[in-house]
């Protein structure tokens, strides 16, 4: 994604949202901002044609009630909270209101000196109810149009809270933050969008919060807790989504630089590794000698086990996996090979000379075009299981192929 998509910050109240707010509207024209962040602001008789001009939409909307008004390009983010916390954020936020207006929950609660039981016992539309979750899940409005969007928050979200469709929401957006490791969730925002990165985030409408939960009674938590079981599942299914994803980053940022050295040298027209010397690659058990003086490694103890080679690219090019020995024919008849992700058909063929199995791949040469952001062979060989070999043995490891070599070079005839 390119930071100049169009984007949807779904804001959930008192999860670092202002914050936010401020650094996407930093790379933003105002002509390019949508100017409300709640549906009580916007015009009812606002076009919807007339939201298609705005580049960027942040506040207090339902994921689906604004999406579905705005053209289907949109890239949408959303940062979560624990749960528990985001209440008691809430509620101090609430509690403390100092606008002239007052917040709109402050007389619910009987004001400054509102209890935080009074906050949970709210009758209408009740602040502490799976609010994340009402967010993410609320469906789209029957009519495509201001009017109805708004509509929307005149209802007790409550019955329409669907934990699988919040997931589904999650999965599919562009960008998932936590409040609690915001920091590293602004890390993944600017790699998501190709926006440069910062030092620094300063921390806006940070509240002085005079109730956490170490400070309430055991029996109140447990109510919120049960008040809130739907939006803590989902704040562990985010949690795991930010942390593959800034996984997944660290990864790629790693991978540029691996191959930004090799794409400033003149690589060989073949490149070979033996398995018993020194190599670029993962998933294999340390080096081990055959009786006949033959270095080699097993792959395990998972499925797969990679082998990086700098080599110049070809029309047409070959991998060529020597065996040395395959615990099971099942493991040796599902044998796969991969070069650079890319799945390559294979043969198999008996080598005369040294009695080991060649598995052999042929795959177009542009998989590795010099130009490319990949400008190496990183070749993948995948079996369908691994082989315990039985306890009196006494080696409990889990076992692929063992392997000699790995050679990229130009196709043979």
């Amino acid at each position: 994604m390119h930071g100049n998509s169009r984007l949807f910050f779904v804001h959930i109240p008192k999860t670092a949202g202002t914050t936010l707010s401020e650094i996407l509207d930093q790379h933003f024209d105002p002509s390019e901002i949508f100017p409300y962040t709640q549906w009580q602001d916007v015009p009812e008789d606002m076009p919807i044609e007339s939201l298609a001009k705005f580049r960027l939409y942040r506040g207090h909307f339902f994921k689906a009630s604004l999406e579905t008004l705005l053209p289907s390009e949109v890239s949408t983010l959303t940062v979560l909270r624990d749960p528990i916390e985001r209440i008691f954020s809430a509620y101090n936020h609430t509690r403390n209101f100092k606008e002239t207006a007052g917040h709109p929950h402050q007389a619910a609660i009987g004001g400054e000196s509102g209890t935080l039981l009074d906050y949970i016992n709210m009758p209408d539309k009740n602040p502490t109810r799976n609010t994340q979750l009402s967010y993410l899940s609320w469906p789209a409005p029957n009519e495509r149009s201001v009017m109805a969007a708004q509509k929307c928050y005149a209802f007790d979200p409550t019955p329409f809270q669907d934990l699988e469709r919040a997931k589904e929401a999650l999965s599919q957006m562009a960008f998932v933050g936590t409040q609690e490791d915001f920091d590293r969730s602004i890390q993944l925002l600017n790699h998501t969008l190709q926006w440069d990165p910062v030092s620094h985030v300063g921390r806006a409408n940070v509240g002085m919060c005079s109730s956490r939960a170490r400070d309430v009674d055991s029996s109140v938590l447990g109510r919120l807790r049960e008040l809130n079981q739907l939006d803590l599942e989902l704040y562990d299914y985010g949690k795991t989504l930010f942390e593959e994803r800034y996984q997944l980053m660290v990864q790629d940022l790693l991978w540029h630089e691996f191959y930004g050295h090799w794409r400033d040298c003149e690589n060989p027209a073949s490149a070979r590794v033996n398995l018993g010397g020194a190599f670029f690659g993962e998933g294999w058990y340390p080096r081990e000698i055959d009786p006949n003086d033959v270095g080699f490694r097993w792959m395990g103890s998972q499925e797969w086990a990679t082998v990086c080679l700098p080599v110049a690219a070809t029309e047409r090019m070959e991998v060529l996996a020597k065996v040395l020995h395959a615990p099971t024919s099942e493991i040796l008849d599902g044998v796969r090979l991969f070069v650079n992700d890319q799945e390559v058909a294979v043969r198999r063929a008996a080598d005369p000379m040294t009695g080991f199995i060649d598995i052999i791949g042929r795959f177009p040469g542009g998989i590795i075009e010099k130009s490319s952001s990949r400008p190496i062979a990183r070749v993948r060989i995948q079996v369908p299981g691994t082989f315990r070999y039985p306890e009196e043995r006494g080696d409990t490891r889990q076992f692929g192929l063992a392997i000699t070599s790995v050679e990229v070079r130009p196709e043979s005839l």
